[in-house]
């Protein structure tokens, strides 16, 4: 399990699971914004479950995840997943209960970036988003990332290169065919 640090800035605390947040978590239930966000219809998921939230917060503690806390209560948390430390890169989540326009979750990602960029050394943080959560991607744009190909993505003998994302959507697929 890599060494989780606290990362400090002058709102919420962002630190390592400690695994008290459980009953926290059930009786906020499932934020209906992250839900939405997540592409998660927060009508047809059942309520939080005190098993369900004590087993998320054990499985969050084995990697690089942080919680948000403010006045000692659990608002969210945010994450690198698929670390590549060879590769130099990983993608990040965050879900973040928080009134709009407070800043918490742009400067929970400028500290995860700060983190990703200056400690754990790695070159490139991607997240997948959905287009039509405007407040995130303004947050994450505010923080530098960039829509569209993989910029920098591999790492080859002659240097890094651009990876593109590239789909077919199965309406189009099918409107071709």
């Amino acid at each position: 399990m890599p060494e989780i640090s606290t990362l400090t800035g002058p709102g919420p605390v962002r630190r390592a699971p400690r695994g008290e947040g459980a009953d926290t978590l059930v009786a906020v239930g499932r934020d209906p914004e992250i839900s939405k966000w997540s592409g998660v219809h927060s009508d047809t998921v059942p309520p939080l479950e005190m098993d369900w939230a004590t087993s998320w917060l054990r499985q969050i503690q084995q990697g690089y995840a942080w919680v948000i806390a403010r006045d000692g209560a659990l608002i969210g948390t945010i994450s690198l997943h698929d670390v590549w430390l060879n590769e130099g890169r990983a993608g990040m989540a965050i879900g973040l209960q928080s009134p709009p326009d407070m800043g918490w979750g742009c400067e929970a990602l400028g500290l995860l970036l700060e983190h990703a960029f200056e400690t754990l050394a790695l070159h490139r943080i991607a997240i997948q988003v959905m287009a039509t959560t405007a407040r995130a991607i303004r947050c994450y744009e505010a923080c530098g990332l960039v829509d569209g190909h993989e910029r920098e993505a591999a790492l080859t003998a002659k240097g890094r290169v651009d990876d593109l994302n590239m789909d077919l959507p199965a309406t189009e697929w099918r409107a071709a065919a």
